[in-house]
């Protein structure tokens, strides 16, 4: 061997340093025997070699060890190594068995060829995996000489490939039992390999889609926009993000799946497209049903007001640039209210609806018309002619002149409507609405008209609202009202939980007036802080009296309703604990209830003074979800205690498809943030009955308890809180 062998021996791999090494040394090995005198140039060799290489006797013992075997057993130097070991074999191995198979190997085939074990480094103790080949050298008559071999360390070549193995094993396993599915595919979008995971979402099997488009079972509606996605990935103009189409099942559903794209065809372990595919049917039909339920009226199906206030918005900004007009209608319905309070919200609803129908026939193709809340709905049309405002109007009035049958009950609703133009009335959508709905206040005073448009002349109140202003404002002065209390009932136990604190006006003439009728005008006059307190004050009182006279189960609260005006005041906070502090009350015996509509005309100052509010320990309700803006964002978005179901949710259970799965939605949502959901609006055995097998906690509305006076509350929690005591022998 020359130098230039040499170097051609360090630039090789181990493995083949190993194979040649033993080839070589048996050759020169043969020579030895042959010459007895080994070559110069061996002992450089021997020494250089970087595996461990020996010769030992037939019965092991080392008789030549070279520097890398006496680094590997942890020994200075050769004369060290050899005057300590005795028998290398039985004094390395740490399985015995392993020294017992090399033996029967070299004595039958006189070579091992790597032969893997685990041995000890002599010295040291430590253990180590090695790769050996060995051959047993002989005399010219065949006999045994002695042996020599060479021992590699491959101990971290070893714990590489554990762990290499480890992680394919963890890495199978994550995609066999993952929930998602992972597939490789061409540029083209041809499967090229799927993860077990796909029969759990579409209901074949990973062999069976191989050689198919991604896009084959996608909905055709969805195919141009994801091809055109895909495309962009591999193109590099993409990095890539997750979009959702819809994928037909084995069993013909259709399933929502979450798509996420990566080009991998660079990677030498992968070498094609990668896509990530997860399920996400339920929550984007919850999201369907919610965004739904954020554009339309739960009872009617109509437009709700910011769904209509967007797209009247947009109407506008349209005849603006093509000089065209529009009007915008505002209708209200005239005796519904007498309805409602004297036949209850069950009947007062079907009356709602068969109207709703009645409008909607006499709708053309280019009117919108929407429920901005209780019985007032809003329109807005193109106008050609001026002239033709009035006919328009007038057709839903006549709609309403036949009375409404419900259950062999005739009702007779009439409407009264105004209407403002633009731009020749208003140039912005806030003014139009406005000025419409003082031209409505204007009809509905006049007797004589069920009809009138906005003009200028009109009070920005109509002359009934100034009326009730007048009269509110010496209301508040001498303490005219007083409250009402309607239980709320653990659907469990059946105990009173809470009891939410209704207003009623007491009026001279009128009599009991309800807070939808007051509440608006006491914010545009400055008094509904006065009131609230007033209101607190008295809910507070009504909540010591109970406590000391009646056995309240533990958690028991009074909820109390709360406007954004005073929600938005800067002294809300401060007033509501001296207010419990002047009835010796603990913050958590309260409950402010805030509507949606608070949040979004005051949505700051709201979430600041909710957020004080709980964390002085007053629970925060959220009132009447699904009325007015119906936004489930807020759940996510705001810290609240509890939320109330709104009675036109309600009020379709459990017959009805659409409100049923958006109860349940609201429900599985509500339990997943450790919301309380309160149902109120309760009137039937089988919506409570629907409403208790579907989780709700807590059950409020006339079949269970109707609103009363204090007097009357306190007797009732009496004599549950004593029906409720332990029965002894006594009794």
């Amino acid at each position: 061997m020359d130098w230039q062998d040499l170097h051609k021996l360090r630039a090789m791999q181990p493995e083949r340093i190993d194979a040649w090494t033993h080839g070589c040394i048996a050759r020169q090995t043969r020579h030895n025997v042959d010459n007895m005198t080994p070559p110069a140039d061996f002992a450089s060799l021997f020494e250089q070699l970087p595996l461990g290489a020996y010769r030992s006797s037939i019965d092991g013992k080392p008789l030549r060890a070279n520097a890398a075997l006496v680094a590997l057993n942890g020994y200075a130097s050769e004369a060290e190594m050899l005057a300590i070991v005795n028998d290398i074999g039985t004094e390395s191995y740490v399985d015995p068995a392993r020294r017992e198979e090399f033996l029967r190997l070299i004595a039958r085939d006189r070579q091992v060829v790597r032969f893997v074990s685990e041995i000890y480094r002599h010295k040291t103790r430590e253990r180590i995996w090695i790769s050996e080949y060995a051959h047993v050298v002989v005399d010219d008559s065949g006999a045994p000489i002695y042996i020599e071999g060479t021992i590699e360390d491959i101990t971290e070549r070893r714990l590489a490939r554990e762990q290499i193995s480890a992680s394919e094993r963890r890495l199978r396993v994550l995609t066999e039992k993952s929930q998602s599915v992972t597939l490789i595919c061409t540029v083209e979008g041809v499967i090229l390999y799927a993860t077990p995971s796909i029969e759990r979402l579409l209901g074949c099997s990973a062999e069976s889609v191989l050689g198919a488009s991604l896009f084959d079972s996608m909905h055709e509606d969805d195919c141009a926009e994801h091809r055109l996605e895909f495309h962009s990935v591999s193109t590099g103009n993409n990095t890539g993000a997750e979009s959702i189409a819809r994928h037909r099942h084995a069993d013909g559903s259709w399933r929502y799946l979450a798509s996420f794209a990566s080009d991998c065809r660079n990677d030498p372990a992968v070498g094609g497209m990668v896509v990530y595919w997860r399920d996400v049917t339920e929550s984007q039909r919850a999201s369907v049903s919610l965004k739904r339920v954020a554009q339309t009226d739960a009872l009617t199906g109509l437009v709700n007001r910011s769904h209509f206030e967007r797209l009247a918005r947009a109407m506008l900004d349209v005849a603006r640039v093509e000089s065209a007009c529009v009007a915008l209608y505002f209708i209200d319905l005239d005796k519904f209210k007498w309805v409602n309070d004297s036949y209850g919200h069950l009947i007062g609803d079907q009356v709602l609806v068969e109207t709703v129908n009645r409008l909607e026939r006499a709708l053309t193709a280019d009117h919108l018309l929407a429920r901005l809340g209780g019985d007032e709905f809003a329109v807005i049309a193109p106008v050609d002619l001026l002239a033709s405002v009035e006919e328009t109007a007038m057709r839903w009035v006549n709609a309403l002149t036949e009375p409404i049958v419900v259950n062999d009950m005739s009702f007779h609703v009439s409407a009264s409507v105004g209407v403002s133009v633009f731009p020749d009335d208003a140039d912005s959508f806030e003014t139009l609405l406005q000025h419409a709905d003082h031209a409505m206040f204007a009809a509905k005073a006049d007797r004589d008209h069920s009809f009138r448009r906005f003009e200028p002349e009109f009070s920005t109140q109509a002359l009934s609202h100034a009326r009730l202003a007048t009269e509110l404002y010496r209301a508040v002065k001498s303490k005219q009202f007083l409250l009402y209390f309607q239980p709320q009932i653990d659907s469990v136990t059946g105990r009173t939980v809470g009891l939410e604190a209704l207003a009623r006006w007491e009026h001279p003439t009128r009599g009991m007036v309800a807070p939808a009728e007051f509440i608006r005008v006491a914010e545009d006059q400055g008094l509904i802080s006065e009131l609230g307190d007033f209101l607190l004050d008295q809910a507070l009182f009504a909540a010591a009296l109970l406590r000391d006279r009646c056995s309240l189960v533990d958690g028991f609260r009074i909820a109390v309703n709360t406007s954004a005006h005073q929600l938005s005041h800067p002294s809300f906070v401060d007033r509501v604990m001296r207010a419990l502090a002047k009835h010796e009350l603990p913050a958590s015996v309260l409950q402010i209830e805030v509507t949606e509509s608070a949040f979004i005309e005051q949505a700051g100052r709201a979430q600041h003074a909710m957020a004080a509010l709980r964390t002085a320990g007053i629970s925060v309700a959220l009132d009447d979800l699904g009325v007015g803006y119906s936004s489930l964002d807020y759940l996510r978005r705001l810290t609240i205690d509890a939320i109330k179901l709104d009675r036109d949710f309600v009020s379709g259970l459990p017959h009805k498809r659409v409100e049923c799965a958006v109860v349940r939605s609201i429900l599985l949502l509500a339990g997943e943030l450790g919301i309380q959901v309160i149902a109120e609006g309760v009137e039937t055995s089988e919506q409570a009955q629907w409403l208790v097998a579907h989780g709700c906690q807590t059950l409020q509305g006339y079949f269970l308890a109707v609103p009363a006076a204090l007097d009357v509350t306190t007797e009732a929690l009496r004599a549950e809180g004593i029906a409720a005591l332990p029965k002894t022998a006594n009794h």
